[in-house]
């Protein structure tokens, strides 16, 4: 058993270490440790802190050990025949001078076996994703160095032990991915998103890799891994070669060949409706807290039966427990989705969301058992009553009048009315006053316009013919013929 002393000692490193971590790793640790899970960051690290103040005062060394490896191993707890609470802490008066440091404090030597599990089970530093989990990693330690202006290479080889191929030959659901990453100074105590270089091409055995490396535009974490299954044999103990050529790159990135085994679509739907479900009736509470708030005026709303992103119908409605609003989405379409560029976000509020937190909408589920399958919106009242009555729409224009039928004698109404006429008849022009003047009559006049503009004309249409006023007289052309003779006459005197 350590003494108050060392224990004391170390507590200052351990709560140093605790306050680089994230609220999902503070939680997870107050879950386990039956403590509050509410608050935010400050309030989380403080009753971490109170556990680990009262070990120390009462030279707790189990509790004490416990709380820190959930500290230094993302929250989970000690295993046994590993770095147990029951492990004695060493300090440096009774230790070898040749024992390993880190962080400060001494650590306890283990046998090589254990040693080598914990070095895999925290090498594995990318994000967790539900199309896949992790089940050995192939090729570690790949890195690609910076390079700014010239084009590097990188190889690596591939050699599958005999019970590595047994395993693929046996299950169709193991993937060889490769996953890359940037590196970070705390790349060992944070999980990364995949990130390629720019510039970069895979190959297998002379054979390129078809992926996406880059991933959505100024979306950090939309990258896949690359799928490398196809290319690399499974014969025991072949060196498959991997060869990676990139240019053009500012950063340091760390690579490894894992082998996962991946989801389907359907099984993650199936998932998340045997798992999560928001009831009915806290869908329908929700909803009277709001009608019967005297600060809000809510009103009918109309709820979509189609899916935001497919615009199919809805088969399975979820929508994240962290949304407020009832309209759901397809749990298959937002997978597939989130299959091809991860991005995460509720496509109606754009919220960030997670797939643990996708749960199954009964409220939504029977409005779509109760309608027919061609109903594509519901009408839902503020107190959660909703109907599918369609409105009346008006039909369009088919050349038959309203009704749309030449046989329908009881819509065709005729209007006799001396307004009509008159209307018909100011309309009317005939084809002889259409003529249109030659080119050379349209062209622009050189001729100084006057100040004057000319009035606009209103006609009333409501005049009948005989109360129309007279129009005025056209104007008569002057008559040149007496100058023509008189031009000829004076011509002949001079002759």
């Amino acid at each position: 058993m350590a003494s108050h002393t060392s224990i004391q000692g170390l507590a200052g490193t351990v709560n140093a270490r605790l306050k680089t971590l994230v609220n999902a790793i503070l939680k997870k640790i107050c879950k386990e440790e039956g403590l509050q899970q509410s608050g935010n960051k400050p309030v989380l690290q403080r009753r971490i802190l109170d556990l680990i103040d009262e070990a120390v005062r009462n030279s707790d060394t189990d509790t004490f050990q416990r709380l820190r490896h959930r500290i230094y191993n993302q929250g989970d707890a000690p295993q046994m025949g590993s770095d147990s609470p029951s492990t004695p802490v060493y300090s440096t008066a009774h230790t070898s001078p040749a024992a390993p440091t880190r962080n400060g404090f001494v650590q306890p030597f283990a046998p090589l076996a254990q040693q080598h599990q914990m070095a895999h089970r925290q090498q594995h530093l990318f994000k967790d994703s539900p199309f896949y989990d992790l089940r050995q990693i192939l090729v570690e330690g790949i890195v690609l160095e910076a390079s700014p202006s010239h084009r590097q290479n990188c190889t690596r080889l591939i050699a599958l032990e005999p019970e590595v191929c047994d395993r693929f030959k046996a299950d169709p659901t193991l993937r060889i991915l490769l996953f890359s990453s940037i590196e970070q100074p705390l790349a060992n105590y944070t999980r990364q998103d995949v990130a390629f270089p720019s510039q970069i091409e895979v190959r297998v055995n002379g054979e390129e890799a078809k992926a996406n490396f880059k991933g959505l535009k100024n979306k950090p974490g939309s990258t896949r891994p690359a799928d490398l299954t196809d290319l690399v044999r499974k014969t025991p103990h072949y060196k498959n070669t991997l060869l990676i050529t990139y240019a053009l790159t500012q950063k340091k990135y760390t690579l490894q060949v894992c082998m996962v085994q991946k989801h389907s679509i359907d099984d993650l739907a199936r998932r998340i409706a045997r798992r999560n479900v928001i009831t009915k009736r806290s869908v329908m509470n929700e909803m009277l807290k709001k009608a019967n708030d005297p600060d809000i005026v809510v009103g009918s709303s109309i709820m979509s039966l189609k899916d935001p992103v497919s615009t199919l119908r809805i088969s399975i409605p979820v929508r994240s427990t962290l949304c407020t609003h009832n309209q759901c989405f397809d749990a298959e379409s937002f997978l597939q989705l989130q299959e091809q560029a991860p991005t995460w976000q509720c496509p109606i509020c754009n919220k960030t969301i997670s797939f643990d937190g996708l749960a199954v909408d009964e409220y939504f589920k029977e409005i779509l058992d109760s309608v027919p399958k061609g109903t594509d919106q519901v009408t839902v009242e503020p107190d959660g009553q909703w109907s599918n009555e369609k409105e009346e729409s008006t039909p369009r224009n088919s050349g038959y009048g309203y009704g749309g039928s030449p046989d329908s004698e009881e819509e065709l109404v005729e209007i006799s009315d001396y307004r009509v006429s008159a209307i018909k008849n100011e309309a009317y022009t005939p084809q002889s006053l259409t003529h249109t003047p030659p080119l050379s009559s349209r062209e622009a006049s050189t001729a100084p316009r006057t100040g004057s503009k000319r009035g606009s004309e209103v006609i009333d249409l409501t005049l009948s013919d005989d109360d129309e006023p007279p129009r005025p007289a056209k104007k008569a052309l002057p008559n040149t013929a007496p100058h023509t003779r008189t031009s000829y006459s004076n011509l002949a005197r001079l002759h």
